[in-house]
C-alpha cells in the first residue's frame, strides 16, 4: 500500500505505526492549506518581513532568501517557518492582491479570464455539462 494519497499527497497511517496522531494532524495540515485555496499574492520573490501565522503565497519566478528554488509552488507560513506545496496541474486558487482566479497549468499559474469563462463551451450549475447538453443547471430556487 502507498504511503500517500495520489492527488494531494496525504499521508496515510501505515499498520503498526508509532505516533500515528502526527500523520493525521499533517493530513490535516495539508487539507487545511488546499482547500479552498487562496493566496496573499502571486508576485513575491521573497517572504514577507513579518509574516501571520496560515498566510500563503505562489512563490514567483526568482524566489529568495527562504524561497529560493521554491520558484511556482505554494509557499504556507506555519509554525514558525515556510512550508512548501508542489501544485498539479487543475489546482486552482484566489489571488487576494490582484483579485484574480489562478490556474496551474502544469508549468506556470495562469489568471483565468472573464473572457476564457465567456468562452467555456461546456457550463455545468449543479450538474455536469457534456456534449449534447453544453448548458446544464440543476437550480433548487431560481428567480
Amino acid at each position: 500500500m502507498s504511503q500517500s494519497s495520489p492527488r494531494l499527497s496525504l499521508p496515510f497511517i501505515q499498520a503498526a505505526q508509532a505516533q500515528k496522531h502526527v500523520t493525521h494532524n499533517e493530513a490535516q495540515r495539508a487539507l487545511d492549506l488546499l482547500v479552498q485555496l487562496s493566496f496573499e499574492d502571486d508576485a513575491q520573490t521573497a517572504p514577507p518581513v513579518a509574516p501571520q501565522i496560515g498566510e500563503c503565497y505562489i512563490v514567483a519566478a526568482g524566489g529568495s532568501g527562504d524561497w529560493i528554488g521554491q520558484d511556482r509552488k505554494i509557499a504556507a507560513y506555519l509554525d514558525g517557518a515556510w512550508q512548501f506545496q508542489t501544485p498539479r496541474a487543475g489546482w486552482q486558487g484566489y489571488v487576494i492582491a490582484q483579485g484574480i482566479l489562478t490556474v496551474f497549468d502544469g508549468t506556470d499559474w495562469v489568471e483565468v479570464t472573464s473572457s476564457q469563462l465567456q468562452d467555456a463551451e461546456r457550463i455545468g450549475l449543479g450538474m455536469a455539462a457534456d456534449a449534447s447538453s453544453p448548458f446544464a443547471a440543476k437550480l433548487n430556487a431560481a428567480l
